[in-house]
């Protein structure tokens, strides 16, 4: 029962995938880890535009959770719920290009969930991505990672 109760509390209950309470508990110790084994770490953003909190977009926001985590199922990464209309992807010991494949891939299977034909929602949602990948130093916390990934979510590249 302990451990039902530790599973249920580090999933998001509208989306079914990990929380923002699992996403830092995961960033934190991936973060360790690759310290120690000087590999790269690399987080994905994926924040969709345009988004309210309406019945409707939370349907969507529940197929693009269910998309994003099925689509990354064969790659050794985690996914997350990080805020209202954002989710995170990380990626341990993966080079810019393939984080960059991945993302290019999220896009393309979010713009076939945003299809008229495949589910009518508010046509003005889109997807924007930040992506930051870095080699984790005694320098650095896991928060500079999700910074300079914010900052390419705003615009501003680090």
């Amino acid at each position: 029962m302990e451990i039902e109760l530790a599973r249920q509390a580090s999933i998001d209950a509208l989306t079914n995938i990990a929380n923002r309470d699992r996403f830092d508990e995961y960033l934190l110790r991936e973060w360790q880890r690759s310290e120690q084994e000087k590999q790269t770490i690399s987080l994905i953003l994926c924040q969709i535009d345009n988004f309210d909190a309406g019945r409707k977009n939370h349907e969507f926001l529940i197929r693009v959770a269910l998309t994003i985590n099925n689509f990354t199922k064969n790659t050794a990464c985690f996914v997350g719920h990080y805020r209202e209309n954002q989710f995170a992807v990380i990626l341990s010991d993966t080079d810019i290009d393939r984080v960059f494949s991945i993302a290019q891939l999220i896009q393309s299977e979010f713009q076939k969930l945003n299809m008229p034909h495949v589910i009518q929602f508010n046509e003005n949602l889109t997807v924007s991505m930040g992506i930051a990948n870095m080699i984790p130093t005694k320098q650095l916390g896991s928060e500079e990672l999700i910074i300079a990934a914010e900052a390419m979510l705003s615009g501003i590249w680090v």
